[in-house]
């Protein structure tokens, strides 16, 4: 069992002493690795699921597979490093280990202000820049408690959902081949309808009690001149900590879009697609001056932004693909719908696949908050798999890797829907 309280984690730390692994080679194993050694503790091994890491350098180690570690399984003390929490705790108990700990307590013990997280030289491990200040360090470790009360059903029995991404328009001001929720495929992108989304963020507030992180998405949101609407009226619900806005660094908001980023609960998520972000600088430079929360980062793209023809996978297969997924915690609302996944949406919203029922809420008509609840609850925590998952190349560590952002002039077409028989 994943213990998660720290007068338990250091009392059995302390009474049975054993190598410490992290497992998860990415940022939350950097943010543990200066707590636990702030705390006066040292880590052995960093293992990780993806193989294409194995025998790779991180921080220092060699990434390591959890098999090469079966010699000290019953001895190890295991930190699970990644949001993934539950899947990789199913994944250590299955191997065998029998000590697996959550971090939340090492990461709220000791300051970040000052924390040096580039611990190694390669260049490509600095690809995240400014992602790594203090902001966002506190935006992640939060999201990674909220990961951990949600886990621990036993002590906690609300409906917290992690991200719920607000789909405000389905316009871009790029359009990239393999967008992986699925804006090439769109001959003209069309803006959600402002007074609908506001009943529906109402209702959807009213019927959870928290939401991580509130995540205003396109397209390209900043196409939206009253985006400050949605973004207000997120920041009405005290049960939403964070709103998040995603951007590509080809518009610099003003006016009222402006103002509304000023809040401390509001982050700008920039992404980096170099020479197609023609106004990140200026965008940076107007984000600094009105002193609003934002992050810039360089992506790394897997090949998920296809709509393929049913590809016939067995339900074990398919539940594999679900459980792995790096977006099997994220739910959309896109026209009224409340989906499981943006492919799921997107892909039912340009009728690419079929429209199945079970994988969506309407919301216009989910006026019962405790009906609503239940609806959510079952949408999001009892689905082993989506409709949409038979369409999809997946979003998980076995994907290829891909060049982000290759522009296509004309919206691409989809293969004709073959339902399964």
């Amino acid at each position: 069992m994943l213990l998660i309280d720290s007068d338990s984690i250091f009392s059995r730390l302390s009474s049975a002493p054993g190598p410490i692994v992290l497992y998860g080679a990415g940022f939350f194993a950097r943010l543990a690795l200066f707590a636990i050694r702030k705390h006066g503790y040292d880590v052995s091994h960093i293992c990780d699921s993806d193989p294409t890491k194995h025998g790779t350098k991180f921080c220092g180690y060699t990434v390591q597979s959890a098999k090469q570690l079966n010699t000290i399984k019953h001895t190890a003390h295991v930190f699970v490093t990644s949001i993934y929490i539950s899947p990789i705790e199913s994944t250590l108990t299955m191997d065998g280990f029998q000590n697996i700990y959550a971090c939340k307590a090492f990461f709220e013990s000791v300051d970040y202000d000052d924390a040096d997280l580039d611990l190694d030289d390669m260049p490509e491990t600095r690809a995240y820049g400014q992602s790594r200040d203090i902001v966002n360090v506190q935006r992640q470790i939060q999201l990674y408690s909220n990961e951990c009360l949600k886990r621990n059903i036993s002590e906690h029995v609300g409906l917290d959902l992690k991200y719920v991404d607000f789909v405000l328009t389905e316009a871009c001001s790029m359009k990239c081949i393999d967008c992986s929720n699925l804006m090439q495929y769109y001959e003209k992108g069309r803006h959600a309808d402002l007074d609908a989304m506001l009943l529906h963020i109402e209702r959807i507030s009213k019927s959870v009690d928290s939401i991580s992180e509130a995540r205003v998405i396109g397209g390209e949101p900043l196409l939206h001149k009253k985006m400050h609407i949605i973004v207000n009226a997120l920041l009405a619900h005290q049960n939403i900590s964070n709103i998040v806005i995603y951007t590509n660094g080809t518009i610099v908001p003003k006016g009222e879009n402006l103002e509304c980023l000023k809040s401390d609960r509001v982050f700008l998520d920039i992404t980096n697609y170099g020479e197609h972000s023609k106004k990140l600088e200026l965008l940076k430079e107007v984000l600094e001056v009105n002193q609003i929360n934002f992050i810039a980062k360089v992506p790394t793209w897997t090949d998920s932004g296809r709509i393929l023809p049913h590809q016939g996978k067995t339900n074990s297969q398919l539940k594999w693909m679900f459980q792995n997924c790096c977006n099997n915690d994220v739910l959309s609302l896109l026209h009224g719908r409340l989906y499981r996944c943006p492919f799921s949406a997107h892909a039912t919203n340009l009728e690419a696949i079929p429209s199945d029922k079970a994988d969506w809420i309407d919301i216009s008509e989910a006026a019962d908050s405790d009906v609503l609840r239940k609806d959510i609850n079952r949408l999001y925590n009892h689905k082993e798999f989506l409709t949409a998952c038979s369409y999809c190349n997946g979003r998980d560590y076995t994907t290829p890797l891909i060049e982000a952002a290759v522009q296509t002039k004309k919206p691409l077409s989809f293969p004709e829907v073959v339902v399964s028989q």
